[in-house]
């Protein structure tokens, strides 16, 4: 179908409650849409994609969390046994997969290779979340030791503590790592959110374009240095993002009256999220297509569309 999610350039500033864009064309790319609806589900939620295209997640009947995986035909619903709620959080090449899971009384993080879930606790640590796997197997997440969390890299045999050393309040959560061993995660203390990349020695943290455009929360990055997220926009709400090189562009679309967020990306730019519509939560797979410009009225028309009737969301944490 044709797509509704337009990838804008980003705003330059906000005046009057106006977005104001700061080139005479907007360069944009449209996209090939796939809405993810698990059947019989109340919601759904798109959580990682990998370069074949295969995207994890959970969904909610009614009664609890089920992970899942769709491979571009069908549904395969997932949970760890014993479990009362399951989240699927990131998936590599080779089809491994990682997660979340509750057991009645604390959550645990998981690895499935397609045949066994092996349970992934960080030890003394209260509960464990695991978020992001690379093609080596070298896994991501965060753990609660009961006073804040930390973040940890775990490589099938040896757990490793990572605390960015700005995250000096509660603690930072950790949601992706790429092949290069670079690792996306955020944090937030009294004065707001923020988003760093770890590259093994230093943390970069991500700068706001301006005052009134601040991150919200991490979302995934690829093996070309790409980075999705979610931007915080004062008086507007929370506008998924990409990150690439230096250009920070929108994600908005679907006329739902609610909120677009990006929650991974793959190597061929393909972007998996979520928005909100009258009947819950939707996933979506964006695959960009042949990019084309969008004169600058057009496109302040299209983003003055979509300022009204944000919630708020973050992917962060799905299993309490």
């Amino acid at each position: 179908m044709d797509s509704k999610f337009k990838k804008w350039l980003v705003v330059s500033a906000l005046s009057g409650g106006l977005l104001v864009v700061s080139h005479v064309s907007q360069a944009a790319i449209s996209y090939t849409d796939t809405i993810l609806d698990v059947p019989n589900a109340n919601s759904t939620w798109a959580e990682g994609i990998n370069d074949s295209g295969q995207v994890v997640g959970r969904f909610f009947d009614g009664s609890r969390g089920h992970g899942f995986v769709y491979d571009g035909s069908a549904y395969t619903i997932l949970d760890v046994p014993n479990s009362t709620d399951t989240s699927i959080n990131g998936i590599n090449d080779r089809g491994q997969m990682v997660g979340t899971f509750s057991d009645g009384s604390r959550v645990h993080g998981f690895v499935y290779d397609g045949s066994t879930y092996t349970s992934l606790d960080v030890p003394n640590a209260n509960s464990t979340w695991a978020e992001g796997i690379n093609d080596s197997g070298q896994m991501v997440g965060t753990f609660s030791d009961g006073s804040r969390y930390h973040d940890f890299s775990y490589d099938g045999s040896t757990y490793t503590t990572l605390d960015d050393p700005s995250a000096t309040t509660t603690g930072a959560f950790v949601v992706d790592i790429n092949d290069s061993g670079q690792v996306m995660g955020e944090f937030s203390d009294d004065k707001g959110s923020y988003v760093f990349v770890y590259d093994g020695s230093n943390y970069t943290i991500m700068e706001n374009p301006d005052n009134w455009i601040t991150w919200s929360s991490a979302g995934g990055l690829n093996d070309s240095g790409q980075i999705v997220g979610n931007f915080f926009i004062r008086k507007v709400g929370v506008r998924g993002i990409v990150y690439d090189g230096g250009t920070y562009t929108f994600l908005n679309g679907y006329d739902s009256g609610g909120e677009v967020t990006v929650t991974g990306i793959n190597d061929s730019g393909q972007v998996v999220g979520n928005f909100y519509g009258s009947h819950g939560s939707h996933g979506f797979i964006a695959t960009p297509t042949t990019p084309t410009t969008i004169p600058v009225p057009a496109a302040i028309g299209l983003f003055g569309s979509a300022l009204a009737g944000l919630i708020g969301f973050t992917r962060r944490k799905p299993i309490k």
